[in-house]
């Protein structure tokens, strides 16, 4: 979650160094370190050779098309990761599944079933 902030953040800093001088810009003392290629050669790179990996195995070459979307993807998942951590730790649980309650439904396209009263020919009334 935080690299996309940190990216930003060396781009930013490495801007105004270059503008200003080394002095003057105090993100470059902290993130010094770091270049922003180094990044997102470590970032993107391998995300970009699993899904080379995973169209060549499964046979599926759109999997290509959709590879600028898997880093996007990353970003969400572990925004719901820690997300839920929190409610993993509170949550006590035995380690026994218990089947969902099924709830009745209320709108859309699944309406509980009715009958429909019959005609004289025997025919229902449904269209």
């Amino acid at each position: 979650m935080f690299m996309a902030p940190l990216l930003a953040f060396m781009v930013y800093s490495q801007t105004l160094a270059d503008t200003y001088g080394y002095p003057e810009v105090m993100g470059r003392d902290i993130v010094g370190t770091l270049n922003s290629y180094y990044v997102l050669l470590g970032f993107l790179l391998p995300d970009l050779l699993l899904t080379v990996f995973a169209a060549i195995a499964l046979r599926r070459p759109g999997f290509l098309l959709l590879a600028p979307l898997f880093p996007l993807m990353r970003f969400v998942e572990a925004y719901v990761c820690l997300r839920s951590m929190p409610k993993a730790w509170r949550t006590h649980s035995s380690g026994r599944w218990i089947s969902p309650e099924r709830r009745a439904a209320t709108s859309g396209r699944h309406r509980p079933i009715s009958h429909q009263p019959s005609t004289p020919s025997g025919l229902s009334t449904c269209r």
